[in-house]
């Protein structure tokens, strides 16, 4: 996940103008919950827009009770699961965001 961060912040760094809107929008297809406490307050919640993603993930994290109320996309760790059954994913970000799958 940190490879997936570091990779979607090169990117935003590029024209940071120009992707503030679309930031929160690719942080949220991280698995927040992967990553530990202190990424998540030292990466995570200092972004524009990324404030609610990172108390969803610290609430996830550190009340699993609360877990049932907790609306977030990807919680699992990466891997084979019932969506993408092990195949490998291609995503590019251009003006639009784009998802190739090799089949």
């Amino acid at each position: 996940e940190e490879d997936a961060y570091d990779a979607i912040q090169r990117w935003y760094n590029y024209d940071v103008p120009a992707r503030q809107e679309q930031l929160p929008l690719l942080i949220a297809c991280l698995r927040l919950t992967q990553f530990n406490v202190d990424f998540l307050l030292t990466h995570i919640l200092p972004l524009s827009g990324c404030e609610l993603l990172t108390f969803k993930a610290l609430s996830w994290i550190g009340v699993p009770k609360a877990r049932p109320m907790i609306n977030m996309r990807f919680t699992e760790p990466r891997g084979i699961n019932a969506t993408n059954c092990g195949e490998k994913t291609i995503l590019a970000v251009c003006s639009e965001l784009l998802q190739y799958n090799k089949t």
